[in-house]
């Protein structure tokens, strides 16, 4: 009878906290300034410190406290890895971003009703307009989120790729040296975007099957309409400003990582890849191995010099880097410095 008991009463237990947290996941607080989007629904299983985002008003002290024993705990080197694939850690992410501007004098943030959060916006922009001069950067720009706002797992992390709001990342930018005003960005999924009003307004570059994460983009030091774009295990080049776009180099497994253009001389190209440090001299037609068989992370011209190149690469172990220079223009490289940790 006594085991019966027992037994009943731990039912009873087990239900009730499942009835709590089913209350909790109904009644998840309005924050004004996350995109409800990117709120996951609570868990038994989430970490204690994204727990405290659920309630209706967080002590910042008592959050971050909780966020570094958990990280004390799971080890540090985690944290990159959960803001690609841990939805509340994202979540902490994003909360954080905006809660910055809504803490009291208490170090809480709460919920606020919307005539809160309109006071509380109008003294803001009352005091950018005060503080800040005609030219500086508080008193004529601003950022805003413009997209892309939604993408999916990769498939091989989730077979069926439902859509994961959280998990959009820009991995590239370049700026036409000779107009400001020309940007273009490559995202993780494969989209390239261009803007001629300084990120007002983006376009996406879609005549072109992107095929791959974008990871370079480099646009000419002499003219805004010739572009090359790192994607998949290609070099795609415009002419025209991205109106037609062309496979200029291909290689397997090329990972390209970095594109940098000569200043002195705009047909000289010079990629980073895992393939190695590869040039061109002719705007692309050909191409030349110049260091080979070694992983390149990135490369870079001295600036107004198109002679001296950097280039980093992975060293002979995976704990080290390998930095490069040049000063005849990438003809001969000599080891700069070794040994570099791997952090």
């Amino acid at each position: 009878m006594n085991f019966l008991k027992s037994v009943l009463f731990v039912s009873l237990l087990i239900s009730c906290s499942s009835s709590l947290f089913a209350q909790v996941e109904i009644k998840n607080p309005q924050w004004h300034f996350v995109d409800r989007a990117i709120i996951p629904a609570p868990t038994d299983k989430m970490p204690e410190y994204a727990k405290l985002l659920y309630a209706n008003s967080v002590n910042m002290k008592d959050l971050e406290k909780a966020f570094t024993a958990y990280y004390d705990e799971r080890g540090w080197k985690h944290v990159k890895e959960d803001l690609e694939h841990d939805p509340f850690a994202k979540f902490h992410h994003l909360w954080l971003e905006g809660a910055v501007h809504y803490v009291n004098d208490n170090g809480v943030v709460r919920v606020m009703n919307a005539n809160e959060i309109q006071k509380i916006k109008a003294r803001n922009e009352s005091f950018v307009v005060k503080k800040a001069q005609p030219g500086s950067r508080g008193a004529n720009s601003s950022w805003s989120f413009i997209g892309p706002r939604r993408t999916v797992w990769e498939e091989e992390d989730i077979a069926s790729q439902p859509p994961a709001p959280w998990q959009v990342n820009v991995y590239s930018i370049a700026v036409a040296p000779t107009n400001p005003s020309i940007l273009f960005c490559g995202s993780e999924t494969g989209e390239l975007y261009k803007t001629t009003d300084k990120g007002v307004n983006w376009n996406p570059q879609l005549d072109y099957n992107w095929g791959g994460a974008i990871l370079a983009i480099a646009i000419s030091p002499d003219n805004a309409d010739v572009v090359y774009v790192s994607a998949s295990n290609s070099i795609v080049k415009t002419t025209d400003g991205g109106v037609t776009w062309n496979i200029v180099y291909d290689e397997a497994a090329l990972s390209c990582n970095a594109i940098a253009i000569s200043p002195t001389d705009p047909n000289t190209v010079v990629i980073a890849a895992g393939t190695g440090l590869i040039k061109t001299t002719d705007g692309g037609a050909n191409w030349a191995t110049i260091i080979n068989d070694n992983f390149m992370y990135d490369v870079q011209f001295r600036p107004g010099d198109g002679t001296t190149i950097y280039a980093l690469g992975k060293g002979n172990n995976s704990s080290t880097y390998s930095f490069f220079k040049s000063t005849d223009s990438g003809t001969n490289f000599s080891l700069s410095m070794t040994g570099w940790p791997n952090l």
